[in-house]
């Protein structure tokens, strides 16, 4: 059967418990007496969340009895946090950290009950603190990582990647991520990663190289806005929408009026929406046809938006809007094929894929 890792805590409440016994000074002795019993009969039950919480009760009861002992509040917390019952262990946490007795690692585990009660602005707090008092860097910052990305905070997740990166140099995935991170933000920035994860890892190499390539070629234009946009187009097709669209949304802060930034964008978000689409991105393609009534881009991905919401009709309506306006484009001709397709109407999708081969008849792809 599994023990717990601290036997060694009755031991240390068992000592101060005699001596002050023979003193003849023990407040309700036979209280701390049954905490004990009950600690001990707890370790011989086995590590389960039943043993940890009356562990983590007991540890708290003995130190309201014996307040000299500050690690008893840092040990009820851990055992409260592994019974399950993160919010007693925040409190017994508190407790340790008033008293100026929190380990490094108890600064850690902090944060991880924090983070279950649904608090990651705390949770990061104490993490940080951790890292402050000493605490094992690559699971501090690895926790830190992950809670970052979930709340999209991207510049402070690109600081644990680079700090996990120095710990770990031959990691290529650390390595790899902090590239990918950085083509949302400063893509040219991520080639070194990029290509350290490529030479480091075969099975990274194609998707380095490929948007390390697109860097590379959009950066020749000068123009940071668009090199966001291509850094993004990129990543949306390594399959990394969430970091494509954190892409366009920093196109459009380097350029509010660019519609092809908007208007991938909002592509972006409906990819990221999958089956419950919502409105996700329909505000975002609206901007850029504001902007740009003669957006390709913007008009055939709100005919994709409307074909996934099953409105074969107002997607017809953009892609005769695109058609009028690039009649000559036979990607254009595809899509305008693609929705009566969709909704059963072959014919009509039969005249504009043979129109396509008449724009392109060297091209296999129509």
């Amino acid at each position: 059967m599994k023990r717990f890792r601290n036997p060694g805590i009755l031991l240390r409440l068992f000592i101060p418990l005699v001596l002050i016994s023979l003193l003849g000074i023990a407040p309700r002795p036979h209280a701390l007496t049954q905490l004990l019993w009950q600690a001990g009969r707890a370790l011989e039950l086995g590590q389960s969340s039943e043993s940890a919480a009356v562990m983590a009760r007991s540890l708290a009861a003995a130190a309201q009895y014996m307040p000299w002992q500050d690690a008893l509040w840092e040990q009820a917390g851990r055992y409260a946090l592994q019974a399950g019952n993160a919010q007693a262990a925040i409190g017994y946490l508190q407790h340790a950290s008033a008293r100026n007795s929190l380990s490094p690692s108890g600064w850690t585990v902090l944060g991880d009950a924090y983070q279950q009660v649904g608090n990651p602005s705390a949770a990061i707090q104490a993490w940080t603190a951790a890292l402050q008092a000493g605490d094992s860097p690559a699971e501090v910052y690895t926790r830190l990582l992950d809670t970052h990305r979930h709340l999209k905070d991207y510049a402070a997740a690109i600081q644990d990647l680079k700090a996990l990166t120095s710990l770990e140099p031959a990691n290529a995935e650390l390595r790899y991520q902090l590239g990918l991170l950085l083509a949302t933000q400063q893509p040219e920035a991520a080639l070194p990663y990029l290509a350290q994860a490529s030479s480091l890892e075969a099975s990274l190499s194609g998707s380095a190289d490929s948007l390390a390539s697109s860097i590379r070629t959009a950066s020749l234009k000068g123009d940071p806005a668009y090199l966001l946009l291509a850094s993004g187009r990129a990543l949306g097709t390594l399959g990394q929408w969430e970091l494509a669209s954190e892409a366009f949304r920093q196109s459009t802060l380097a350029r509010p009026d660019y519609a092809e930034a908007w208007a991938y964008l909002g592509e972006a978000l409906q990819r990221q929406a999958q089956g419950d689409q919502g409105q996700a991105g329909l505000s975002e393609l609206a901007r850029a046809l504001q902007l740009d009534p003669r957006s390709l881009s913007a008009h055939l991905f709100m005919a994709l938006y409307w074909q996934r919401h099953q409105r074969f009709d107002l997607a017809l309506d953009y892609l005769k809007n695109a058609a009028a306006y690039y009649p000559d484009n036979p990607e254009v001709q595809t899509a305008l094929g693609n929705s009566p397709a969709l909704n059963g109407s072959l014919p009509a999708a039969l005249g504009a894929y043979q129109q396509a081969i008449k724009l392109a008849p060297n091209d296999s792809t129509y």
